[in-house]
Parts: structure tokens; C-alpha cells; sequence
């Protein structure tokens, strides 16, 4: 297989991918749970022979270690990434009533994962490991009560209680949910402020999310007296502790000389050893650090790596950016239609940009059936995303609305036209050119803003020193390009 047939089987797997993406399990907690069974740290690349030392355990009819196993399998730690054998594991040691695989096993089928989608199954597998006490089982139930799942409708007050019970069995991800929940106001009779008791308590209790959270308390001055310096030890606590989210704070920390000299070096490491753990934003920095760097197969063939690794474990910025490369014709032009697959999966990992793209495909019916009710909703889910494409979309069909709406009174006219151009404003803001330029034009022409010409030409100025900048990125794709088209 030569290189670019390489890179080909590479994309081919984030397409598959796409179709089964949602949450997984955190690596990095995996192995710290090997690190308690072999009673020592375990380190990534030793991982496959510990998950060899599981597997023969397992035969041996270990039923943890049998879950663990399935673990292993699920979050892909040790090379043996396998769903359905992952669930297998899960199916094996729950029917021992072991309540944490009881739990995973409930997560497979409300993800899909394993070969069957079921939010019934799920949801009897969570009930069952909730009467046996499991608090990651009642954790689960909480969080379907709380969000409304299958045929469980949404019931706040059932969810929290759930939450609470969860913790109090000792679950230090309820603690957490329950810090985040009062931070926003729901917990009745409990100020804001509160949350900060959870946080310390999950904390004290050695969860690495919990030293985060206090991070931003001491940070933020949020029930805590403002301590930047107890922040950024909390930071850099929290990743000893195995919560991988924290490495971007950590590494940027390293990097402004918090911790001492600048250190560039270690930043880096944390970024390499985050994305080796899956932590998505962490692969995505990787693979972004490539993307004005790749002229070669072999540095082509790792970016496209990356961005599978990314769309697997949940990246909305890897799948954005496939969902471009494919929409472009690069890869051929019988794969254009995949692209919406990409923004769909983007959008609901939280891209703005990738919702307002599947709203765009709703307005002209590419590939989807035409909806403008399901793009107008797309758009708006965008917007509150912060993207400055729905911004400029939904304004656009605002404006276009206002000239069509001759007959309409001229205040509802302007209504819509002063909608437009917040619209626009936001955009801009956001930096985007587009917007900038559609704000100029408002500005221009005294659409729903009062006239101001030398505001305009500022924007113009601006616009095209954006464009000059995003010049750069085509050249990244018309290298993709060229690559593919070589006999």
C-alpha cells in the first residue's frame, strides 16, 4: 500500500467512526485503575502488557478483572480497542451482579455501542445497578432524569435526588455534577457560592476533576477568597491526579513561566501525552499544529491519523475540519455527501460552525431533505454556539426576509434589519470577514444602523486583512489536493 492509499484507509476509518461517536470512558481513569490493581503507576506504553496479564485473569474467572478488561477494550487502552468485545466483558462480569459493569454495560446500549442501540436496555440495566447500591448505576439514572432520556421523561428534583444519593454512596462524579448544578442556580436553598463545598469535598476525596473545579473557584474568586497562585496549583494537581482535561491550563501555565522558567518542552509533553490519553482537544491541537505544515505524504498521512483519533473520542473540530476536506472534493467528488455526516457529528459535539453547516444543507436540501424549520433551528443552535458562520447565515436570510417584506410596517421592517446587523456585529466580533463586510454594508447603507461611512471602511480594512491571514489555509488544502491527484 503506497502512501496516499494509506492516507485513503485512514479517512475511510473516520467515516466509519462517525456513525458510532459518542462518549467513551477516559483513558487516562482506566489506567489509573490498572495502576490499583498491579499496586504501581502504570504508564502508556506498559499498558499492553498489563491488559495481557487482565486478559489471562479474566480466563481464570476474575469477574473485576473481567470489567476492567472491558474497559480496556472500550477506552482502547493497550492497542485492543474492540466495542463489542468490550461489551462482551461487560455482559460477563454482570452477570455476577458486578454494579460497575452492570453500568457500563447500560452505557453501551444508550450509545450503540457493542452492536445494539437501546434506551430501554439501558435504562433497566441502570435501575438494576441502582437497587444494588452501585453509585456509578445511580449516577447514570440521575442524569437520565435530569436530562430526560428514552421514555423517561425530564424531572429535575428525581434527577438531583438521584445525583445526591450517588454521592452520598461515594461517587465523585455526582459530587462534581452537584457543584456544576449549584454553580447554576439548582439546587434549592443553596446559593451559588455553595458550590464550592462539593468541589472541595470531591477533591479532598482525590478526584482530579474536583482540584480543577476549586481551580476556577480560586480563580474566579467564587466562594473562595481570589488566589491565583492556589489556582494554578489546584491546575497542575488536578493533572497528577489523572484529570486530563486540566492539561491545557497546565500546559499554558508551563509556558508563561508560572511554574518557574518558561518551559515550552514540558508544555509540550502534556500536549503529547494528553492526546495519547484521547483527550480530544489535545489531539485536535496536534493535529492543527500540522495543518499549515503538511506537504508530504507521511506528514499528511499522521494529520489524517489525528483527525480519526479526534472524530473517535469526541472532537468537534476534527470532524469540522474532515467535513471541509471532504466538502471540498478532495477526496473525491463521490465523497462530497459524507461531509454532512462530519458537521452533524461536529454539531452535536458542540461546533457552532458545524451546526450552522448542517443548516445550510437543510436550506438547499443537499443531501438531507430540505427543511427551513430544522435550519432555522440548526442556525440558532449555532449562534448560541458562538459561530460566526450562523451568525452571518441566519442574517443573511434576515436581510434577504426584510426585501421580500416590502408590504410589511416599516418598524417591523426595521426590527428585522437591526436583527440583521447585531447579527453581523456578532460575527465580527468573532472575526470573522464575511460578517465584517455585511456589517460594512449596514453601515454603508443605514441598515438597521445609523449611517456611518468611515465605519465601514474600517470594517472593509479589517475584512481583508482577515482574508489575507486566512489566505494561508488555502494553500493547506490546495496541498491536500495536489497530493491526491498525483498518478
Amino acid at each position: 500500500m503506497n502512501d496516499l492509499e494509506q492516507i485513503r484507509a485512514v479517512v475511510d476509518k473516520c467515516v466509519r467512526c462517525v456513525r458510532t461517536n459518542l462518549l467513551i470512558p477516559d483513558a487516562a481513569a482506566t489506567l489509573r485503575l490498572l495502576s490499583r490493581r498491579f499496586n504501581r503507576a502504570v504508564k502508556i506504553e506498559e499498558s499492553a502488557s498489563l491488559v495481557q496479564e487482565l486478559e489471562r485473569l479474566s480466563e481464570g474467572g476474575d469477574v473485576s478483572a473481567t470489567y476492567e478488561l472491558g474497559l480496556c477494550y472500550y477506552a482502547d487502552v493497550g492497542g485492543a480497542a474492540s466495542f463489542e468485545d468490550a461489551a462482551q466483558k461487560f455482559h460477563d462480569a454482570a452477570r455476577h451482579k458486578h454494579g460497575d459493569a452492570i453500568s457500563a454495560l447500560g452505557v453501551c446500549f444508550m450509545e450503540g455501542r457493542g452492536g445494539e442501540y437501546s434506551s430501554s436496555k439501558a435504562l433497566k440495566l441502570f435501575q438494576l445497578g441502582a437497587s444494588l447500591k452501585n453509585p456509578t448505576s445511580v449516577y447514570n439514572l440521575g442524569l437520565c432524569y435530569f436530562n430526560g432520556y428514552g421514555e423517561i421523561d425530564q424531572d429535575f428534583d428525581l434527577g438531583i435526588k438521584y445525583v445526591r444519593e450517588a454521592a452520598q454512596l461515594g461517587s465523585l462524579d455526582a459530587l462534581n455534577e452537584l457543584g456544576r448544578i449549584c454553580s447554576q442556580g439548582g439546587l434549592d436553598g443553596e446559593p451559588e457560592n455553595h458550590a464550592v463545598k462539593y468541589f472541595q469535598e470531591a477533591a479532598n476525596r482525590g478526584s482530579g476533576e474536583g482540584l480543577f473545579n476549586l481551580g476556577i473557584a480560586y480563580q474566579t474568586g467564587d466562594g473562595v477568597p481570589e488566589n491565583v497562585t492556589k489556582a494554578h496549583d489546584c491546575f497542575r494537581q488536578a493533572y497528577d491526579a489523572g484529570y486530563i482535561g486540566a492539561y491545557r491550563v497546565v500546559a499554558q501555565l508551563y509556558r508563561q513561566g508560572y511554574f518557574g522558567a518558561e518551559d515550552d518542552a514540558k508544555a509540550t509533553a502534556l500536549v503529547e501525552e494528553a492526546a495519547a490519553l484521547h483527550e480530544p482537544h489535545a489531539i485536535w491541537e496536534l493535529a492543527n499544529e500540522l495543518f499549515d505544515q503538511s506537504s508530504d505524504p507521511e506528514s499528511l498521512s499522521r494529520f489524517f491519523n489525528l483527525l480519526s483519533d479526534g472524530i473517535r473520542y469526541g472532537s468537534a473540530d476534527c470532524a469540522l475540519m474532515l467535513g471541509d476536506i471532504v466538502d471540498r472534493g478532495m477526496l473525491g467528488e463521490e465523497e462530497k455527501s459524507q461531509a454532512v455526516q462530519f458537521w452533524a457529528l461536529a454539531s452535536y459535539n458542540g461546533s457552532g460552525d458545524g451546526s450552522a453547516k448542517l443548516a445550510q444543507c437543510f436550506l438547499s436540501g443537499r443531501v438531507v431533505d430540505q427543511d427551513n424549520g430544522m435550519a432555522l433551528a440548526m442556525l440558532k443552535r449555532g449562534v448560541s454556539q458562538d459561530s460566526p458562520i450562523a451568525c452571518y447565515t441566519l442574517g443573511m436570510l434576515l436581510q434577504t426576509q426584510c426585501g421580500k417584506d416590502s408590504a410589511a410596517p416599516v418598524d417591523a421592517q426595521y426590527e428585522m434589519a437591526r436583527k440583521a446587523a447585531s447579527l453581523f456585529e456578532m460575527g465580527a466580533e468573532l472575526g470573522d470577514a464575511g460578517c465584517m463586510r455585511a456589517l460594512a454594508n449596514c453601515y454603508k447603507k443605514g441598515l438597521g444602523v445609523d449611517k456611518n461611512e468611515t465605519r465601514a471602511k474600517e470594517l472593509v480594512k479589517h475584512a481583508k486583512a482577515v482574508e489575507r491571514e486566512n489566505g494561508s489555509h488555502e494553500g493547506f488544502f490546495t496541498r491536500i489536493k495536489r497530493l491526491f491527484r498525483r498518478k
